[in-house]
């Protein structure tokens, strides 16, 4: 087995549900639907904004961790009207609803997370594109992962 990984075979998936627990169990309980035509998805994970602070007296800049960010990775996929998974992260738009996330990797990782869906354009149309929307997340909890 190679330790090189590739995203070919990541599957994404939402659900409209959140979580009664936020851990495994709480997250397995509850229904996904896959968002077909997946392309992308952008970078998430924490992010510590960094605090500042240069004392006078010495000059020297004091740093300490700040608020944290789990990301806010942009999820690009082919339009299928009739998906599911596209119509859950369409909802979750339009109502402003929190929706969970999951993510299964080809090496059977697979990582959960609360997010809500913050934009979701359309792709410019041209005759040699395909018709693709780029929905926005913004994470929200912190991320479950559960070991392949």
């Amino acid at each position: 087995m190679t330790d090189t990984l590739t995203n070919i075979g990541t599957v994404v998936s939402v659900s409209a549900a959140v979580p009664a627990t936020f851990d495994q169990a709480g997250y397995e309980a509850l229904s996904f639907s896959e968002v077909t035509g997946v392309a992308t998805i952008g970078e998430f994970g924490p992010v510590y904004e960094i605090i500042n602070h240069v004392d006078l007296k010495d000059g020297i800049t004091q740093k300490a961790h700040g608020a944290l960010n789990y990301g806010d990775p942009a999820l690009q996929y082919r339009i299928v009207e009739a998906d599911a998974g596209q119509g859950i992260i369409e909802t979750a738009l339009t109502t402003r609803a929190t929706i969970s996330l999951k993510v299964q990797r080809a090496s059977g990782l697979i990582e959960y997370a609360q997010t809500l869906v913050t934009s979701a354009p359309t792709s410019e149309g041209s005759s040699s594109a395909t018709y693709m929307k780029s929905s926005n997340l913004a994470l929200t909890s912190s991320i479950v992962k559960v070991a392949a």
